[in-house]
């Protein structure tokens, strides 16, 4: 089939949404924007007119079914932008595409219409391109389903613009603007007081007089009007997804030719799709198929028929859907069975649970059961699949045993894990060769603290799944075993193993899989403080939990959060624990949410916000065995941070001796306690240092960067590596020049070093605002484009000097700003506030080679700043050469100032050198007379006064 890459043309009484077209206009800033509605609500219509009217390049891809499989996205996407010649496999992953498309001089629209069609594999494609989009570029998509990226996500970040039903509602005034030109008959009010707004009704009724009836009377007084045998067979359309020719042939229905057709002229709500094909609106499907139900046999025979004809073309959730509707139960479930039996195996669990959820529970088979109630625990309805499962638990498969001994695990405390083992080992008993049995067991084990023999246990899995050739339990096993190890501190055997594991699932096309597996990775970069490895594993693992709703997105988020708070984001920290708190509780996750609600609590006291510390803190009292160390800490820092010194000391004390990181930062806030009274001597500071030199989880260490301890003993260990910016040096006066630690940073174009260095003398600010500065008070669109064009560029050279930092330009509450993780040296702020400045360090006038306004008007205060500090330095200079040569630096910048010239002859004189004075005098007099036009008084004169 063609693919459309250019937007519809406009229709003949198509009616401009001005409104909306100014609204889409105003979202420049925003990188997604979605149009989320029920067919019929005119969201092609709309892009299209944007489209037509936006003076940015704009490329046009109208989805199509295909396009579910990530490899067709991937092509029709690089198709679509083709004109670009960004030089890339048509199979290259999105990201690349959104990488390359970061490096053109022009900001671009990309419309998608259509994405009802992606599966979830394909919008976590579309999600990584959108992600890797930097400033500039939009993306527009539509969609009458909820689309398979994170939106969400993007809407909190305030990155998204989502317009729905409510939104693309025609107003009041457009209804009778449209229905004006349709020479609608009837009153335009009470037609979109009926419809609310609703395009695809409007353009129903306003072929019609009446306006008596509900939207469903009114199709049905429009269908009346048919021809009597298409009316009569139309009913037998309900069945099908997408109205056409041909499928209404290939299914059986005895619908005439051209039947199609004539039930556009009716207005119906019917979406285009192209080649014939029509969506119909769901409440025409609605009317419809009550119509059929009428008569069930022929109702059964059709779906039934349906259901055939998608299995034909592999279509089998729509066939399912159709089996279940035709009450073909025994069918559909063996066609249910035959698909959970290949998700299974891929851990497809949300779609296990999209098959099953549909069925009455009664004509499921316990297997059945058992599998909706796995993928109920796992995708966030872990009470009512926990119930189901124990409804089952007499079929005492390995499987059903497996899952059951899991749900021990949740509460999190130590006679759970007991009974666990228990479970496992008895279980064992039965499926001695059971590879999942075995992971049970060594789970249960290593949260026993037995992690030696946890290990022997996931290695025995191993070999098992080895032989069995299970590619899938070798897999697991791997992570398993990576994970004993990490207990053990092999860090290095438990990353070689973990990437093995990663690697073993990425080549079998299993993401679900690679989840846990990429966390877990970066908590190692994270122990070893190589925070943009670990953020840029959780970036591939967010999206996969997300579209999958995954129970294992709370410890992602939660991982995140740690990221932040060790680079010392409280705020972003504490936003990624609360977002990953309520996905624990909507999980069920009792055991997680109070490690997440005690890291809260500890953040919070940092923060300053004791009230909401205390709060978290009750809800974790008493803690589960395991998390007593880390709710004793949390406490004494509550204590601390309220100024109960004793109540603090008491337990802090009690930390003390224990092998934790807990004991650790306890001894610090201790060592603090004793700073602040006087108490401290070196030998403690010694110690202290010593201990925090060889600690392995530095990064929990840095939260501790508050106290004062720290922040002025630049000998500890961890103020003065771990905790070190990077520096980013700004040399403005003469030409311009950008240093880091790496060497030159090339800028990409001058807008985007006159940027940087204008955020670096102005700090956070508005686009407005530098706009306007940049621009000169200019705030045309095309300078806005450029704008987000030198940011992009920026931001990515910034990123490429310093990985280190999350986001060295960030933007964030409509501010831009260099990011604090940055250490920015501005020699142009140093002449301006530092009176020890060297004077050798002036090499010319700031940014000699621009001439923006911002820039001439600075340029004229450093020279002025500098002409001070030369008198200044000059008066106090006791040494003659010094003195002079300061003399003649503020000369040169200020040529034509006779006091400075007045100060030169007396400093000769005073220092009795006549001849050199009299000079002076003469280049004085010579000054005054040919460019001032006036007489210079007497030498004896001038000596005197």
């Amino acid at each position: 089939m063609k693919r459309i890459h250019r937007p519809p043309q406009a229709l003949k009484q198509e009616l401009p949404r001005a409104l909306l077209l100014e609204r889409l206009a105003r979202a420049q800033d925003h990188k997604l924007v979605v149009l989320l509605a029920p067919s019929g609500y005119g969201k092609t219509t709309l892009l299209a007119q944007f489209a037509r009217t936006s003076p940015q390049k704009v490329l046009w891809l109208s989805l199509q079914e295909d396009d579910a499989d990530p490899a067709m996205l991937r092509h029709s996407m690089a198709l679509a932008l083709s004109s670009l010649e960004l030089g890339l496999d048509p199979s290259s992953p999105l990201r690349l595409l959104a990488q390359a498309l970061n490096t053109i001089p022009d900001n671009l629209r990309l419309i998608l219409d259509g994405v009802q069609h992606l599966g979830g594999e394909a919008g976590r494609e579309l999600d990584s391109f959108i992600d890797a989009l930097s400033e500039g570029h939009q993306v527009l998509l539509s969609t009458y389903m909820d689309p398979p990226i994170r939106l969400a996500r993007h809407l909190a970040q305030g990155t998204a613009l989502l317009l729905g039903p409510d939104q693309l509602s025609f107003t009041p005034q457009e209804t009778e603007l449209y229905l004006q030109a349709r020479h609608y008959a009837g009153n335009a009010l009470h037609a979109h007081q009926t419809l609310q707004g609703w395009a695809a009704g409007l353009a129903l009724i306003s072929s019609e007089a009446s306006l008596h009836y509900a939207p469903e009377d009114l199709i049905l007084e429009s269908l009346d009007t048919l021809p009597s045998a298409l009316r009569k067979h139309l009913p037998q359309a309900a069945v099908l997804d997408v109205w056409s020719e041909e499928m209404a042939a290939a299914t059986g229905i005895p619908l005439p030719e051209g039947w199609l057709d004539e039930v556009r002229k009716l207005g119906l709500p019917l979406t285009p799709l192209g080649a014939g094909r029509h969506l119909p609106h769901h409440l025409m499907t609605q009317t419809l198929e009550r119509e059929l139900k009428k008569n069930p046999e022929l109702y059964r025979t059709l779906h039934t028929r349906a259901a055939r004809k998608h299995q034909e073309q592999e279509e089998n959730l729509r066939a399912l859907q159709h089996f279940l509707k035709a009450g073909e139960h025994r069918e559909a479930v063996q066609l249910a069975e035959r698909l959970i039996e290949g998700y299974s195996q891929r851990a497809e669990l949300l779609l296990i649970r999209q098959v099953l959820q549909d069925f009455p529970l009664e004509v499921l088979s316990d297997t059945l059961k058992a599998q909706l109630a796995i993928a109920w625990i796992e995708t966030g309805n872990g009470k009512a699949g926990a119930e189901l499962l124990r409804s089952v638990e007499h079929l005492q498969t390995p499987q059903v045993l497996y899952h059951l001994g899991r749900l021990y695990s949740r509460q999190g405390r130590r006679e759970d894990h007991v009974q666990q083992l228990k479970h496992a080992e008895h279980s064992l008993h039965a499926y001695p060769r059971d590879i999942r049995l075995h992971w049970l067991k060594s789970h249960a084990l290593m949260n026993l603290g037995e992690v030696q023999e946890a290990l022997q246990s996931a290695q025995q899995a191993h070999t098992l799944a080895l032989f069995q050739q299970a590619p899938v339990e070798v897999g697991l096993s791997l992570y398993i075993i990576a994970n004993c190890q990490e207990q053990l501190a092999l860090l290095s055997e438990a990353q070689q193993t973990l990437r093995q594991a990663l690697l073993h699932f990425e080549t079998l096309k299993m993401p679900a899989r690679t989840i846990t597996i990429l966390n877990d990775l970066a908590h190692l970069h994270l122990r070893k403080q190589e925070y943009e490895e670990a953020r840029k594993l959780l970036e591939r693992a967010l999206p996969i939990a997300r579209v999958e709703r995954n129970s294992f997105l709370a410890v992602l988020l939660e991982t995140l959060g740690e990221i932040h708070l060790a680079l010392q984001d409280l705020s972003g920290g504490m936003d990624h624990l609360q977002e990953a708190l309520q996905h624990s509780q909507d999980t069920g996750q009792t055991s997680l949410e109070v490690r997440i609600r005690l890291t809260l609590a500890e953040s919070l006291c940092i923060a300053g916000r004791p009230r909401e510390a205390a709060q978290h803190l009750a809800f974790c009292t008493p803690p589960p065995e395991k998390f007593s160390d880390m709710h004793r800490f949390v406490e004494g820092l509550l204590a601390f941070q309220q100024g109960e010194s004793r109540e603090a000391q008491r337990l802090f004390e009690t930390l003390i001796g224990q092998d934790t990181v807990h004991a650790l930062r306890a001894e610090s806030h201790l060592a603090e306690l004793e700073r602040q009274q006087g108490q401290l001597d070196s030998a403690a500071l010694n110690a202290l240092k010593r201990h925090l030199q060889n600690h392995p989880e530095q990064h929990q260490l840095r939260r501790d960067h508050h106290l004062g301890l720290l922040l002025h003993n630049k000998t500890l260990a961890f103020e003065s590596s771990a905790l070190q910016k990077p520096v980013l040096k700004i040399f403005t006066l003469g030409r311009l020049k950008v240093l880091t630690a790496a060497g030159d940073l090339h800028l990409p174009f001058a807008k985007a070093g006159e940027l940087l260095v204008w955020l670096a003398l102005h700090g956070r600010a508005h686009r407005d605002r530098i706009v306007d500065a940049l621009w000169e008070g200019s705030r045309e669109e095309k300078h806005v484009g450029y704008f987000k064009v030198a940011v992009r560029k920026l931001r990515a050279v910034l990123m490429e000097h310093h990985p280190s930092v999350l986001n060295p330009l960030p933007f964030e509450n409509g501010q831009y700003s260099l990011s604090p993780e940055l250490d920015v040296q501005l020699d142009a702020l140093h002449l301006e506030h530092d009176p020890d400045f060297d004077l050798a360090g002036y090499q010319g006038d700031f940014l000699p080679a621009f001439d923006t306004e911002w820039i001439l008007q600075h340029r004229d205060h450093l020279r002025e700043c500098m002409v001070r500090l030369c008198l200044t330095r000059a008066r106090n200079e006791t040494h003659l050469t010094r003195a002079l040569q300061a003399y003649q630096k503020a000369l040169q910048l200020d040529p034509l100032s006779l006091p400075i010239h007045q100060e030169i002859i007396r400093l000769y004189h005073r220092e009795g050198d006549v001849q050199l004075s009299q000079r002076a005098y003469q280049q004085y007099a010579r000054l005054m007379r040919e460019e001032l036009g006036d007489h210079p008084e007497p030498y004896e004169v001038l000596l005197s006064s």
